[in-house]
This record gives structure tokens, C-alpha cells and sequence, in this order.
């Protein structure tokens, strides 16, 4: 990084965050692998590093008109010849707006191409292992038919003999065309169910010229043999511990190997596939699959161990094995040899292609969208790339795009906010250009409507500032377009993106008052309580002709409560707070304390009369933000009945019916229900009672209790009641059973 620009930024991004202002500079800064990844890649290749650079160029050679494209041809004139799925069609791409379909076969899966020496050209089908052969004026014939459901690969070798590398079964075939029909020979069955690929080492890389290597799955094994004796039992080379070896390319060190722990995907797609109607393979609809596909696209036999990952490995002559490279994407699908002296590697579900080096060191060289690179076939100083999912044929070169392009992830600032500069910085030579554009949406969906147009191109030069777009805005995007020009690549290090976020207001909510110590419903009178008092608000004593009642002083419940709440900023500031207080008959807010730090406050209800209250807490921001700037949150809580009267007990009285009293009375609370009510005779025996009509929820209410038939004597009845808030008032009357 250019060191003034390095102060530059540190002032502005720690120095305004250091002031007391919550309107402070942020910015997103984008300069690995991980961020760069995010966005779109237009012949632009972004290394594991984290630079871009202008990547080979490329372009589509046209749609085929079907699902998948596994394997392409280009042809003489130009166009391009596809094998493709899952309705069996061979398809000839002219341009990229015009394709025709060349042959419909009654197979769904065109697995594999092999151009002949006279330009015919081989197409495998499955799952009925027919290879066809398309001949001038697009002459389709059947070649010959394999004892094998898929076709996999096929290759020729200098003698003019095909091989052929099958499933669901894992046998190789060599066949030896002929003036009338072709000779086949199954040359061995392997253990592994499906022979993914073929190489013959023609130089002796591996060992002796002319050895053929064979890819397998289920399990990933690597094979060899020798063509001269066909008779002889293949040697298991390597044992990748893997579910397959996908694809095979020789190095100039060594033989790559793509290994897979889980399955590509072309295998349950073929599976699926054989469920076509009409096709004359497929089991009927709701019929189980055929027993040799369920063996070929089953699980493997043992459980490989930890996480699934798929990988490039190379195997050296003598037997060494390195691990040249872990793709972040899975699974990888083909290789092919890069223009220097690396691999090709299609990978992952995005159609991107990695082109590694031989120190492991990789870049993103194609980048699709949502589409599977099935293969990469090297024509003279071209690549042809075979799509799946939007079937499509596209040809990569060897030789870097004069132009590219790379358009951003929608950068989210989490709120709108007032973009401001963009810095870039990398090395951009005398003839290079790096020019951007930015537009601002509210919408992470960048195909959204609720996106701004593209700014005009600027400049950008290593260090220096960019404005970009006016306006308010969550989400912002930025497209470089990079021009090369001389060998050197152009190549960018970083981007920076810099906004202002405004100040927003705290966030208060889930106000809780609870009390410190809560009350315990229905206390019983204490035995040997002593009378104190006539309690305020009563008639005083009452007596009768059978009986006289005292009562006692209520016990007081002043309470303490908890008050809590939960708070938080957008921002990040330090928040302070203010709680207040208001009866339910009372429009202004009465304060209780203010500046506080925690979001808890201890209070007491014994300076405050009895009433229903509601406590609001507001939080604000001053402490970080200019006088005038600081916004406030707020929110109230739940009404909470303060109750510190005890209930009143009136009208009590015994009334005596020979043996047996009846004890009556009343019993009220300003604020709170009653909860509970009890009496006991003489301390003894104490009883819960109901109120006379059976249930206890008002506020004021009517008991009457019965006793039982008692001796002669006086008695004490002693009666207390309970309001919600725990307060209990006590009372007691008097009465005599005569002889």
C-alpha cells in the first residue's frame, strides 16, 4: 500500500472514530480470495492471493438447447458439435444465436466424443453403451455396442485402436475398426464400478511408452496396464482413498490426478436420467431402478473418514504422491493442461475453472454463473468448455483478454448511508487502464429494480480518491473494467469504499419491574399476636349480643423493586439512562434518577401512594455525539400496582346458633384482588376460606364460615386476609357458647 495513503486512511478511519461523534467514516475494504470471490468475474481471473487480473479470454460459442453439454467437438467450419443430455440429442452449435439438431437417438445421454483420423466422428449413448458414428453429411450409423451401460472416455492410440473406458460395471474395451465392422474386446473388469478416465503415456512419463492409465470409482483407483499384453492383469498404481478419480492430465513432473471424496454429480444425473418416459432403457415410471444401477450409483463400499473435499494430487514415476491442491469448490469435474506449465481445473457448481500451478498457487480463470464445467478439451492454442445445467459450449484462449471486466458483490453498509470515496491500488503499467463505475441500490438483489444506473467510467490511479454517486443508499456496486495492454499483467491489490454512517436512535425495549423480595399470598396471623390498634378507616371494636370483635393493625408491604430493560445502539455509543414514573390518573412523568450507566435501578415504593404505575426508561447518546446531535430512545413498561395498604376487614361478626357460630365479615383493598383469607378458633385449626360466591378475584368481597359443634366456653376467631402485593390485615372477634 502506497505509505501516504496508509496514513491517510488510518487518520480517517480511527482518527474521526476516536472524536465524540457517532456520524463517523466507515469503509469496506475488499483484498482476498474471499471478497473478490463474491463477485463476477468477466474474463477476469482472481488468484488465491487475492488479486485480479485480466484472464484468458473467452466466449460463448453458443446454447445447445439442452440441459447439459458432455462433451464438445469443434469441426472444420467452425461450428462446434455437442453431445449433450438428457433427452439424447447431438447438436451442432453454428453460432451464438443458431444451433440445429444433428441426430435424436433414443439413448438420453450422449456421454463422449472421439474424432477419427478420417473425421468421422463417435458418439457414446447411454445407458445402452451404443457407440454411433456420425460420418459425411452427418451420416449416422451404429458403430458397435458395448456390454456396458455408460461410455465414459475414449482415446486412440498410435496404432488406430480405440479404448474405451465404461460403467456401471468398470470394464475396458479396445476396439480395432475394420473395412466391414469393428473388432471388440473387453480387455479386463475392474473392481472399481464406473472407469472415469484414460491416459496413455506416449513419452514414457510414468514409466514405459505406451502404458494405459485408468481411472476408477468406487473405488478411486488408479490403474495400469500394458497394451502389448492385454491378457495380463492390470496393476493398481495408486490408492487415492478417495470415492473417484475423476480426471487424469499429465504434468511435466508427474500425472494430476482430480480426486474426489463424494461423487460429481454426473452419475445420480445419469440415474435419473434412465427414468426418462420413452426411453426404450428405462424401467417403467414407479418401477425400482435396475439392479446395475443401483450397484454402479449406490454408496461406496467402506465410509471414507472426514470431511468431503476434492483435491489434485500428482503422482510422480517412481510412485510419490503430493498434494498439489484443495479446491474450495466441489466437486471438480475435469482437467486439462493450463497454457504454462499447470492444470486446469473445472470445479464446483458455478462453472468456474481454477488454473493451478505446480506450487499449488491458484487463480479463477473462467467464471460462468450457476453453470457445471463438465469438460475442458485443448484444441490447437484454444480451449472448448462444456456446460451443464444451461447446456452451453464456450472457447477459452490462451492468451489474455485485452479487456475484462469484474463486477463487485453488492457491498452492504447494514443501513443507508452517504457513500464517499473509492480507492483502488495495484500495479497498472504505462499502457494499462483501470477504469470504474458505481451505482447504489437498496436492494442486496443486484438484478433488483431498486438499483441506480452505472456512473460514468473514471480512472482510477493507485492511491488517489474517487467520488462516487450521491444520494443515500444500503448497498453499492463498483465494475472495474481493466485493459491490458503488453505482457505484464495488469493487476489490482485492493478496493476501498468509504461512507458516512448517520447517527440513529438507541433501541429500548423489555422494561421489567418485578420486586426485590415478592410477597408470599395469604401469610397466617402469628400464634400469641397481641391486638394493635384499630386499623384506619374502620368502625373500631364491634360488639353483638352473642359476641365482640377487635381488630388489629395491618401489616404494612412497602416493596422493593427491580427495575430492568434491555438497550442497544446502531451506532455503538455509549448509551445513558433517565426512568421515570406515572400513575395511571397522572399525565406527567415524574423522574426518578437520571445518568445512569446500567440498565437496572433500584425502587423503592414507600415514598409512592398506592396506585397503578408505569416506569419509562429513556436512553440516549449524548456521551458520544455533539451537543444538538444526540438522539433518545424510549419505551414504557407494563402497569405495576403499588400497594402498600393492607386490605380492610369491616363487619365482622360471630352470631351463635346453640352450639355452633357462624362467623362473618367483609373484606376490601383499594388497589389489589384479594388472594387469600383465613381463620382459625383459638389459634388452633387454621382454615383457608372462599369468599360467599366461590371465587376470590375482586377486590372486595363477602366471607362466611360455619363451625363446628362446640363445647361450652369462650372463643377467639381470628380472620386475616391478603391482598396480591402480600399486605395481610388481621382481625378477631369474640364469642361464648352457653351451657
Amino acid at each position: 500500500m502506497n505509505f501516504k495513503l496508509q496514513a491517510f486512511v488510518f487518520a480517517v478511519v480511527f482518527g474521526l472514530a476516536a472524536t465524540a461523534s457517532a456520524v463517523q467514516t466507515n469503509s469496506v475494504r475488499e483484498d482476498d480470495f474471499a471478497t473478490f470471490s463474491q463477485g463476477e468475474l468477466k474474463s477476469v481471473a482472481l488468484t488465491s492471493d487475492g488479486y485480479l487480473m485480466p484472464s484468458y479470454a473467452r466466449r460463448e460459442r453458443g446454447p445447445a438447447g439442452a440441459e447439459i453439454v458432455w462433451d464438445a467437438l469443434e469441426e472444420p467450419a467452425g461450428s462446434v458439435l455437442c453431445a449433450t443430455g438428457h433427452s439424447g440429442r447431438l447438436v451442432r452449435v453454428i453460432d451464438a444465436k443458431t444451433s440445429r439438431t444433428v441426430a435424436q437417438i433414443n439413448d438420453p445421454e450422449l456421454t463422449a466424443m472421439l474424432r477419427l483420423a478420417d473425421g468421422s466422428v463417435l458418439v457414446a449413448a447411454a445407458p445402452s453403451g451404443r457407440i454411433f458414428k456420425l460420418a459425411e453429411k452427418d451420416a449416422l450409423t451404429t458403430f458397435t455396442r458395448l456390454n456396458a451401460n455408460f461410455v465414459w472416455r475414449m482415446i486412440q492410440d498410435g496404432d488406430g485402436n480405440i479404448w474405451a473406458a465404461t460403467g456401471s460395471d468398470g470394464r475396458l474395451f479396445r476396439i480395432r475398426p475394420g473395412k466391414s465392422s469393428p473388432e471388440v474386446k473387453e480387455v479386463h473388469k475392474f473392481s472399481s464400478t464406473n472407469l472415469l478416465d484414460l491416459w496413455i503415456d506416449k513419452d514414457g512419463l510414468m514409466g514405459k511408452a505406451g502404458w494405459i492409465y485408468v481411472a476408477g470409482q468406487n473405488p478411486g483407483l488408479l490403474y495400469r496396464l500394458d497394451p502389448a499384453h492385454p491378457d495380463q492383469k492390470p496393476e493398481v498404481v495408486y490408492d487415492s482413498q478417495a470415492e473417484e478419480i475423476r480426471a487424469l492430465q499429465p504434468l511435466k513432473d508427474g500425472l494430476a490426478l482430480a480426486l474426489n471424496t463424494e461423487r460429481a454429480p454426473s452419475p445420480l444425473a445419469l440415474q435419473l436420467a434412465t427414468r426418462i418416459p420413452g426411453n426404450p432403457e428405462a424401467p417403467p415410471i414407479g418401477a425400482p431402478p435396475r439392479g446395475d444401477l443401483v450397484r454402479a450409483f449406490s454408496s461406496s463400499r467402506e465410509r471414507l473418514g472426514g470431511p468431503p473435499r476434492s483435491q489434485v494430487v500428482v503422482l510422480d514415476a517412481k510412485g510419490y504422491q503430493r498434494e498439489l491442491w484443495t479446491s474450495p469448490e466441489r466437486p471438480i469435474s475435469d482437467l486439462a493442461a493450463a497454457p504454462g506449465d499447470g492444470v486446469l481445473v473445472a470445479a464446483g457448481s458455478q462453472g468456474r475453472v481454477y488454473e493451478v500451478d505446480l506450487h499449488g498457487h491458484s487463480s479463477i480463470v473462467v467464471d460462468l454463473r450457476e453453470d457445471f464445467v463438465v469438460r475442458i478439451r485443448q484444441i490447437g492454442d484454444h480451449y472448448l468448455l462444456a456446460s451443464a445445467r444451461n447446456g452451453a459450449a464456450f472457447t477459452m484462449d490462451q492468451e489474455r483478454a485485452g479487456q475484462a471486466v469484474f463486477v463487485s458483490r453488492a457491498i452492504d453498509a447494514r443501513v443507508p448511508v452517504r457513500w464517499g470515496r473509492f480507492y483502488a491500488n495495484g500495479t497498472i503499467g504505462n499502457r494499462q487502464k483501470c477504469l470504474v463505475e458505481f451505482r447504489l441500490g437498496n436492494d442486496g438483489d443486484t438484478d433488483s429494480e431498486l438499483w441506480g444506473d452505472w456512473s460514468r467510467q473514471a480512472e482510477a490511479q493507485n492511491g488517489e480518491a474517487i467520488a462516487m454517486p450521491e444520494g443515500v443508499a444500503r448497498y453499492a456496486q463498483y465494475r472495474l473494467t481493466l485493459e491490458q495492454r503488453g505482457k505484464d499483467p495488469l493487476r489490482v491489490d485492493w478496493a476501498e469504499l468509504f461512507f458516512v454512517e448517520p447517527n440513529r436512535p438507541p433501541r429500548v425495549n423489555n422494561v421489567r419491574v418485578e420486586p426485590v423480595n415478592p410477597p408470599q399470598a395469604g401469610p397466617s396471623a402469628s400464634p400469641g399476636e397481641q391486638p394493635q390498634g384499630t386499623q384506619a378507616g374502620t368502625t373500631g371494636t364491634r360488639q353483638s349480643a352473642q359476641g365482640k370483635s377487635v381488630e388489629r393493625q395491618p401489616r404494612s408491604n412497602s416493596m422493593v423493586y427491580n427495575v430492568t430493560w434491555r438497550a442497544g445502539d446502531p451506532n455503538n455509543d455509549t448509551l445513558v439512562y433517565a426512568l421515570y414514573y406515572r400513575d395511571r390518573d397522572e399525565e406527567a412523568w415524574k423522574l426518578v434518577a437520571e445518568d445512569l450507566t446500567q440498565p437496572r435501578q433500584m425502587v423503592s415504593s414507600s415514598q409512592m401512594a398506592d396506585g397503578h404505575y408505569r416506569f419509562k426508561v429513556v436512553a440516549s447518546d449524548k456521551r458520544d455525539n455533539a451537543p444538538g446531535a444526540a438522539l433518545t430512545g424510549e419505551f414504557v413498561s407494563d402497569e405495576v400496582a403499588i400497594d402498600n395498604t393492607a386490605p380492610a376487614i369491616d363487619k365482622l361478626r360471630a352470631t351463635v346458633d346453640g352450639r355452633v357460630a357462624r362467623i362473618q365479615f367483609e373484606a376490601s383493598d383499594a388497589t389489589s384482588n384479594l388472594v387469600a383469607a383465613k381463620y382459625d378458633l383459638n389459634n388452633k385449626d387454621e382454615a383457608s376460606l372462599q369468599p360467599v360466591d366461590g371465587v376470590l378475584d375482586q377486590r372486595h368481597e363477602q366471607f362466611e364460615a360455619q363451625t363446628a359443634a362446640l363445647e361450652p366456653g369462650e372463643y377467639t376467631a381470628t380472620v386475616n386476609v391478603t391482598d396480591r402485593e402480600g399486605n395481610t390485615s388481621v382481625a378477631k372477634v369474640v364469642f361464648t357458647i352457653r351451657k
